[in-house]
């Protein structure tokens, strides 16, 4: 007697974890080789995982302590996040309000920064500085008072701000 093995059929469909497999390898970013990654708490240096005191970015909006960047730079000549030539010309200076409480706030509506607040840092290109200066806002404030407003001015003093091309956002 000969038993007839039931064959499955392929299924037609993806799983949600096959899926994100999958999009994670056609995307590219799955070749973290397994390691799992998070976003640093908004108040870290990237450097030195403590909270910044006098912070500082680079191009892509990495934050940074000033003292930790600076000493970085010094010695390696290069982008702590890139592996690029970097000089401490680079480094964009942020001009950032505190509140009572010592935390970082948005100076015009006056909340404080959390994890995941959406944040932007408007270059001032009026600067007689060498060094690269940014003010600090939340996007709500920004997004309100120029983007709807149609004109680009320093939020805190409605000082005019030269081009658009200088507002990058962190998270």
């Amino acid at each position: 007697l000969r038993t007839m093995v039931k064959r499955q059929k392929e299924k037609q469909y993806q799983s949600a974890r096959e899926h994100r497999q999958n999009a994670q390898l056609r995307s590219g970013s799955g070749m973290t080789g397994g390691v799992v990654q998070r976003k640093l708490p908004f108040q870290c240096c990237a450097l030195t995982l403590t909270p910044f005191t006098q912070p500082v970015c680079n191009a892509q909006g990495i934050l940074f302590d000033s003292v930790a960047l600076m000493e970085f730079v010094m010695k390696h000549k290069k982008d702590p996040v890139t592996g690029k030539p970097f000089t401490t010309r680079d480094i964009i200076t942020l001009h950032m309000d505190q509140d009572d409480e010592r935390r970082w706030q948005c100076p015009v509506l006056t909340k404080p920064f959390a994890d995941h607040t959406k944040i932007v840092a408007i270059v001032d290109r009026s600067s007689k500085n060498s060094n690269i200066e940014a003010y600090v806002y939340s996007f709500e404030a920004y997004k309100e008072l120029n983007v709807k407003a149609k004109k680009l001015v320093r939020l805190d003093d409605g000082e005019e701000v030269l081009s658009k091309e200088g507002c990058a956002d962190s998270q």
